[in-house]
């Protein structure tokens, strides 16, 4: 990531240059959003996760250190940023399955064993799917 990034251009960056702060962007964007996808499995997440990312460097650019690697930073920002993100979608999940436990008059450990039937099912019927539409 750090390839075309220099302490001149973090420097730049820390100062407010938007020109400088599009080259950071272009050069490290697909790698964190590929970073993060690989944790959350979903394009859409990983998009949004790491364009926040960018927009907190950018909000708290007075505080870059051009002389340390932002590689580290957006790595490390990019994992917090995740870990968050997948514990509130499990805080979600495990409302929602409370709440359809009730409402079914079931126990919870039933919702989340037929919510995996269904996702292993689904699974299997979009890879027919593409197999077929291949």
């Amino acid at each position: 990531m750090g390839e075309t990034i220099t302490k001149e251009l973090l420097a730049a960056v820390r100062d407010g240059d938007h020109s400088a702060f599009e080259q950071l962007f272009v050069a490290s964007f697909s790698k964190v959003k590929y970073f993060i996808k690989g944790l959350v499995k979903s394009e859409e997440d990983a998009e949004e996760l790491a364009q926040e990312i960018f927009i907190k460097l950018w909000m708290n650019r007075a505080s870059i250190d051009s002389e340390r690697n932002i590689s580290t930073y957006l790595y490390i920002s990019a994992r917090n940023a995740t870990i968050n993100f997948i514990r509130k979608k499990n805080v979600r999940q495990s409302f929602l399955n409370d709440q359809i436990a009730e409402m079914l008059n079931i126990s919870k450990k039933t919702v989340e064993n037929q919510l995996s039937l269904a996702i292993r099912e689904l699974r299997e019927v979009v890879k027919l799917l593409l197999l077929f539409f291949s």
